[in-house]
């Protein structure tokens, strides 16, 4: 299952729990698997009618702190907010919950936030995050397969795989 897939259904859940127009939390340095999630995104807007080119797209620094500080001075210019968000990642996502929580918002009551990577902070940050959620264990033992494949056979074309995930519904959402 391919990260467009993956960022299609958290977008999809998004709307139909929301009822509203995602926003999206974006990293400010670009990764290819971030473009992908990107994709899914704009593919699942399309599908129910609604125009990427008029979401409400914040682009931040990927880590907890960065974003956090980011989304400090988007709330300071008061610029528009979502009702909801999907974030390339959790560190993002945390780092928005802490700014929006500092500034008086309730999440999820005012604002909705999912996140990517399923990193495990419910024993440390509240509200729990809704997030996708992936074996990083397999998906580096299978890249560790196809590293070794790859330099006995050198010749082979690349593969890509894709792992299946799922979503991890959180209080965040």
């Amino acid at each position: 299952m391919s990260c467009v897939l993956l960022n299609y259904r958290a977008t999809d859940y998004l709307i139909h729990k929301r009822h509203s127009h995602p926003g999206y939390l974006c990293s400010n340095i670009r990764l290819h698997n971030f473009e992908e999630r990107r994709l899914g995104f704009k593919e699942a807007l399309h599908d129910h009618g609604l125009s990427y080119s008029k979401s409400i797209i914040h682009e931040l620094s990927p880590s907890i702190d960065g974003a956090y500080s980011d989304f400090m001075e988007v709330l300071d210019q008061k610029q528009e907010l979502a009702d909801c968000y999907f974030a390339d990642n959790d560190l993002i996502a945390i780092g928005v919950i802490k700014a929006l929580s500092e500034r008086g918002y309730k999440v999820p009551e005012d604002v909705g936030v999912i996140g990517f990577d399923n990193i495990d902070t419910n024993h440390i940050f509240q509200p729990s995050l809704s997030s996708i959620a992936f074996s990083r264990k397999y998906l580096g033992q299978l890249a560790i397969h196809q590293l070794l494949h790859h330099i006995t056979n050198p010749k082979q074309p690349h593969i890509k795989i894709a792992i299946d995930t799922r979503l991890v519904k959180g209080a965040s959402t």
